[in-house]
């Protein structure tokens, strides 16, 4: 909502069912305080307008949660 596209908020409701699989399975694997804090600064970054920042934020959690589920460590991303 915050980068004003219309079509990702229709993707992540696609995609709900595995958000919320691959977020349970990031729950019972790390530390829950870890990954509240680690969203609320995503969060945080959104509400500051500090895209880029957000983004590169975004990318290692997803590089953070690519390893703890497939405990490899080669995910390219941009």
């Amino acid at each position: 909502m915050a980068s004003e596209n219309d079509v990702y908020p229709l993707l992540v409701n696609n995609f709900k069912p595995i958000y919320l699989t691959l977020g349970r399975w990031t729950c019972e694997n790390t530390r829950s305080d870890d990954f509240q804090k680690a969203g609320q600064h995503l969060l945080d970054l959104v509400s500051a307008g500090q895209a880029k920042a957000a983004v590169q934020d975004n990318v290692n959690l997803i590089r953070k949660n690519y390893q703890l589920l497939s405990g490899q460590d080669d995910l390219e991303l941009g």
